[in-house]
């Protein structure tokens, strides 16, 4: 049985009323959104695979400490700013849209930056070695560029979707998830 035709005249229907086009545009734009967050995770799923193939299981540990670190330093350098922004977003006429993402990425960029330095000293100092039993110097000058770049595509996807862009913003997410598997 096709119920094509069926569902097209529902949603037609859905549409044509003022509440119900309203939720169908925001379901829609709900499931473009959701399938970008499940590619940026998925991203993650698969980096999984690759780093057990090179790292020993001490390494992984390490690995998965630093980075539950870089997440939290990361979420911390936000400072809910994705909120923020999303709110005054909403409230400024078009030709203020720009400050915004500028005053905004900038705040991102000078908390990001604190943060991801002072993690990668930790890492690089005699407490890193003792809190992690292995030498971080190899890695530690990374974690900084690691946490602005994240903190900054946080706040470069919040503005995708303040203006409405979910397929850029999944777009956005498959590009991220074929470098990561790169």
């Amino acid at each position: 049985m096709d119920l094509a035709p069926q569902w097209r005249e529902l949603v037609s229907l859905v549409k044509r009323d003022p509440v119900g086009a309203a939720l169908f545009s925001l379901v829609s734009d709900s499931m473009v959104y959701l399938t970008g967050g499940i590619l940026i995770g998925l991203g993650n799923v698969i980096l999984i695979p690759l780093y057990t193939r090179h790292l020993s299981l001490s390494e992984f540990g390490v690995y998965a400490l630093v980075d539950v670190f870089v997440v939290l330093i990361t979420t911390l350098a936000m400072l809910k700013l994705d909120v923020s922004y999303l709110k005054w977003f909403a409230d400024l006429d078009a030709s203020q849209q720009g400050k915004l993402l500028g005053t905004t990425l900038f705040t991102g960029l000078a908390f990001s930056s604190v943060g991801g330095l002072g993690l990668a000293l930790l890492l690089a100092s005699r407490v890193g070695w003792e809190w992690l039993h292995v030498s971080t110097s190899s890695f530690a000058w990374l974690i900084l560029p690691v946490v602005v770049l994240e903190t900054l595509q946080g706040l470069l996807l919040t503005n995708l979707r303040a203006r409405r862009m979910a397929a850029r913003y999944s777009g956005a997410a498959i590009a991220r998830l074929a470098a990561l598997a790169d």
